[in-house]
């Protein structure tokens, strides 16, 4: 595997080409599961579309979508740092984040002028 080598180039450790090997190995032994793993991910990359209709697939998609790219992380030791801030950013969702706050700073606004204006026109004094 690619980053093998590289880690090889670098520290010249036997023990990263020996895990390129193993991670090669692993692929070619078990074609029908990484097709099978291959065609999850492509369906779960396909759903993306179906976020912009909803806030609640927004984060289950983007959970998914981390869990894919983990996965890619932990069994080829391949990061992809250009896709994986964007889906963090996807799941998490700052701009929705902040719309809520403000969403509930207005809300408490609310509630303490009505518990103001409920003290000054009470009867019982």
């Amino acid at each position: 595997m690619k980053g093998a080598q590289f880690r090889y180039a670098d520290t010249c450790d036997i023990a990263h080409i020996e895990s390129g090997e193993c991670i090669s190995c692993l692929v070619m032994n078990n074609t029908s599961l990484f097709s099978i793993a291959l065609g999850i991910t492509l369906l779960m990359e396909s759903t993306c579309f179906f976020a912009l209709f909803g806030k609640k697939p927004v984060f289950f998609i983007g959970i998914c979508l981390l869990t894919i790219h983990l996965g890619i992380y932990l069994i080829l030791d391949i990061i992809l740092w250009a896709v994986a801030v964007p889906v963090l950013i996807f799941t998490v969702n700052p701009i929705y984040i902040i719309y809520i706050q403000n969403r509930l700073n207005s809300i408490e606004k609310y509630l303490i002028e009505i518990a103001g204006f409920i003290n000054s026109h009470s009867i019982i004094t």
